[in-house]
């Protein structure tokens, strides 16, 4: 072969590999973690601090973050929610929104105000979040890590829980807008004090309007439950109540979660199955098995 034609292939094939190495890359990075509330909030109180998750997925190109923000808030009952948006991502790695109009499928349109930083494996900021419902806009701080929840890290010779607060994502598809976050707070070395996560379900279902499909987002507050070994599990039951057994109304609700500690970090699964029947309404949704995993 001509030393032309034989130095022109190896740049092609070098061409190549470059090109496979490129295409190898990833297309985001993706930070999760959250705030979550230090004490349950007096029986008698209207109002508080609300649990907040964040998952933040940012681009390659370093130009944009997709944001999700999960929240509950406690006035007139329970209400929990999640707005997911797009910001601009400034070149020290800030970003900010002011009175961003979200639309939310428990709570309608909410006021998102959040500013961030993002500073290698690490993302702080503050968030605000408006409802027109008499609870709400207080501001938070958060707190995120650099997280893939795919690749959770190897168990050391002796996994042991450290106090303090644990950040990370699911590893649900984070393409729409960002990652769902996950908070834990750990205390007494080896009691998950509190424990909050966001997640989406699929549903399927009938109604007096025929089959649908959707997707929901749900969030699960867990309290008080003890390591054992290096191991959290957790499985949480809730049925429907007498009053809406008189109204024939069916409701299964069945979350379980198995993680173990590797050193301070913390991996493991989740699902939920959630059924609803009532006369001419019956819905079925499932997360199906959802890897996760938190730092410190």
């Amino acid at each position: 072969m001509p030393r032309t034609a034989s130095s022109l292939l190896i740049a092609l094939c070098l061409l190549s590999i470059g090109a496979a190495s490129a295409s190898a890359a990833p297309l985001w990075t993706t930070y999760g973690g959250g705030a979550i509330i230090d004490r349950a909030p007096a029986a008698n109180a209207t109002t508080y601090a609300p649990n907040v998750a964040v998952g933040l997925r940012r681009d390659s190109d370093g130009h944009d973050v997709g944001i999700r923000v999960s929240f509950s808030l406690k006035c007139a009952g329970w209400r929990s929610t999640d707005a997911a948006t797009m910001a601009a991502l400034a070149p020290d790695g800030t970003f900010h929104l002011k009175d961003r109009k979200v639309r939310t499928s428990e709570m309608g349109q909410v006021k998102l105000t959040m500013d961030g930083t993002i500073a290698g494996p690490r993302a702080d900021g503050t968030v605000q979040i408006r409802t027109h419902f008499p609870c709400g806009g207080q501001v938070r701080p958060w707190t995120a890590r650099l997280v893939d929840a795919t690749a959770p890290p190897a168990a050391p010779a002796a996994p042991a829980p450290v106090d303090g607060v644990l950040y990370g994502v699911t590893d649900q598809d984070p393409r729409s807008f960002g990652p769902h976050g996950v908070v834990v707070k750990v205390e007494d070395g080896g009691t998950v004090a509190h424990a909050f996560l966001s997640y989406s379900s699929r549903c399927h279902g009938t109604d007096r309007k025929g089959k649908y499909t959707s997707t929901v987002t749900i969030q699960s507050l867990l309290k008080e439950t003890s390591v054992s070994a290096g191991a959290w599990s957790h499985v949480l039951t809730e049925t429907e109540s007498a009053a809406a057994r008189r109204r024939h109304i069916d409701f299964l609700r069945r979350f379980t979660l198995k993680s173990a500690f590797s050193g301070p970090a913390l991996s493991g699964t989740f699902s939920e199955l959630t059924r609803y029947t009532r006369p001419g309404d019956r819905d079925r949704c499932t997360t199906g098995t959802q890897h996760f995993t938190v730092v410190p």
